[in-house]
């Protein structure tokens, strides 16, 4: 009996190191989760930095301006000194604060949710959206296979939100400090949910006599104003399996090897069947990319209407993004465009794309559109600094100079509109 207890023990903290072990490589390794520990049903899951954040701290009293920035993993917080764009800007101007909302995987939706949460209460003057054109467009036609809400247009074309889809987002957003609260929630359980939850969707779709036994309720939301029916095409981002022919094996258009593809031409998948990180970068008229844009259109003018709401401005500011490190043809607003060939036939790609959809929807909604993108990459070019700025060939993420660029870039922009921003004081 003693034995047999003993090695119960012996296995259970054999196990528990295991699983701890798991943690640690996922934080460190997975790009989405990185920094991240919480989860909520309405936002998804949140940084350290956005669950510790406290817009009534008392060190915010001295604030003479606040500039509140919201974004993804180029924005969250890492170890180490803080050399973020917005931090460099914010000690070149004696008075100014700065936070920061921002989490790796976001979309422009949790951006939303996350200002209406945590934002506002902070009372910013100017409130600038820092969008990642390689993904948050895509990201907020997805539903991350369940593990966060989503944004989508009813019958009368109203824009509703999957948590409560019976309500109006107006009501919804009113409410959000009390619905996005957080639960501290194990990294690496998460992924293991999530991608069994991938490989079940896969053998419904592979088997059709499967699909109401395996999951039945996989492609359903459930929230307090009732139940919804997932729209199956919120699950093919990153959700979509394609065989790479080059790599012998299959990968998600997710996986870095598709996009370097490019580069010679030829891509193994066409992205105009899918939601994907090429999305933003189609002008073809593709549904998946114009409903994606129109999504962001109007999440952007939920944003704007918050933020007025306690009198703060809004800008979106389009930052150096890109598909391919280090290669300046593909930093979202460059001018370069070409045809590749897909199984579909020739897709067209330009670089520009997302830049002129944001100037248009912007301009159409009244809101302040930065583009630094066309001199940094003059910039970059001229001083031969590709490598430097992106010193990791498979990690888009710009480095300490690319945030010190970034914030020399915005030393014209901003300040002419912090002046004139109040925050409703």
């Amino acid at each position: 009996m003693k034995k047999w207890v003993g090695n119960l023990v012996l296995l259970s903290v054999m196990l528990g190191l295991a699983f701890g072990l798991a943690e640690m490589a996922v934080r460190l390794f997975v790009p989405q989760l990185k920094f991240t520990n919480t989860t909520s049903k309405l936002i998804g899951w949140s940084s350290p930095e956005v669950v510790k954040f406290n817009p009534y701290a008392p060190e915010w009293g001295a604030c003479q301006k606040r500039l509140l920035f919201l974004g993804d993993s180029y924005l969250a917080a890492g170890p180490g000194e803080d050399r973020r764009f917005p931090t460099l800007f914010a000690k070149k101007h004696p008075g100014l604060c700065v936070a920061i909302l921002a989490t790796g995987g976001w979309g422009t939706d949790q951006e939303l949710i996350a200002l209406a949460a945590k934002g506002m209460a902070w009372k910013p003057d100017l409130v600038v959206l820092a969008f990642t054109a390689i993904n948050d467009a895509a990201n907020n036609y997805s539903a991350e296979n369940g593990s966060k809400s989503y944004f989508f247009f009813d019958e009368a074309g109203e824009l509703r939100n999957s948590f409560l889809p019976t309500r109006s987002v107006e009501e919804v957003l009113k409410d959000v400090p009390a619905l996005a609260a957080d639960t501290y929630d194990s990294q690496a359980w998460r992924l293991l949910i999530v991608n069994w939850r991938k490989m079940l969707t896969g053998l419904r779709a592979a088997v059709p006599a499967l699909e109401k036994t395996i999951l039945p309720n996989g492609r359903i939301a459930f929230g307090p104003g009732g139940t919804l029916t997932r729209d199956p095409k919120y699950d093919l981002f990153c959700g979509t399996s394609v065989s790479a022919q080059s790599e012998s094996k299959n990968l998600t258009v997710c996986d870095d090897v598709l996009f370097l593809a490019l580069a010679k031409g030829r891509s193994f998948w066409d992205p105009r069947d899918t939601v994907s990180h090429l999305s933003a970068y189609l002008n073809d008229g593709n549904p998946y990319s114009e409903t994606a844009w129109r999504l962001t259109e109007a999440l952007l003018g939920q944003m704007k209407r918050v933020a007025a709401g306690q009198g703060a401005k809004l800008a979106v500011l389009l930052h150096p993004d890109t598909l391919i490190p280090g290669d300046l043809r593909f930093v979202t607003g460059a001018e370069f465009e070409q045809d590749y060939d897909a199984p579909g036939g020739p897709f067209h790609y330009r670089a520009r794309e997302p830049a002129d959809r944001l100037a248009a929807m912007t301009g159409r909604l009244g809101i302040p559109f930065l583009n630094p993108n066309p001199a940094l990459i003059a910039r970059i070019a001229q001083e031969g600094s590709e490598r430097q700025v992106w010193p990791n060939p498979k990690d888009p993420h710009y480095s300490p100079l690319g945030h010190e660029m970034m914030a020399e870039a915005l030393e014209k922009a901003l300040p002419p509109l912090l002046e004139g921003a109040d925050g409703g004081k």
